[in-house]
């Protein structure tokens, strides 16, 4: 099965719960999130610095929206290797960096971990929502074989045109 690494904003756009997305993208956040949970292994770090993210932005009772109910099935089979991949990619900021290319560096630190796991797992992609960072490096991530699926492209543009 095909590994993804998700970054945290897209749990929270299909919870409603951001003032960036769109209505067509919190549904396409949603739609991805549980077209993940039935084809896709998702890619989190040994540390736990993933999950202690997600838990930040998302209920573990698995509702009421759709990104809880991604964080629920993603605990709940933290140990199944057919749903979840457990990367190790170090527990400090400066271990992660140690896997990140050096042109990426600069890249916003709470974004690192997901280019590392991405690259340690040889995943499919990182899936964004509404994080312009990932659009804004586009050609440092493609020039690295890193591929980022955008599900929001309109409320990127938006975004950089707002300056929000």
């Amino acid at each position: 099965m095909t590994h993804v690494v998700v970054d945290t904003n897209v749990l929270v756009v299909a919870n409603g719960s951001s003032s960036q997305a769109d209505d067509d993208c919190e549904v396409a956040a949603a739609n991805r999130l549980q077209e993940i949970l039935r084809s896709k292994v998702v890619v989190v770090d040994t540390e736990y610095l993933a999950i202690v993210e997600y838990s930040k932005n998302a209920s573990w009772a698995g509702g009421p929206g759709v990104g809880d109910l991604f964080f629920k099935v993603l605990t709940d089979n933290i140990a199944n290797p057919l749903r979840v991949s457990r990367i190790d990619i170090g527990a400090s900021q400066e271990e992660i960096d140690m896997l990140i290319p050096n042109r990426l560096l600069d890249f916003d630190s709470d974004d690192r971990k997901w280019i590392a796991l991405y690259l340690e797992a040889s995943a499919e992609s990182i899936v964004n929502a509404t994080d312009s960072d990932w659009s804004a490096r586009k050609s440092d991530l493609v020039a690295e074989g890193i591929n980022v699926l955008e599900l929001c492209a309109n409320c990127l543009i938006k975004r950089r045109a707002t300056g929000v």
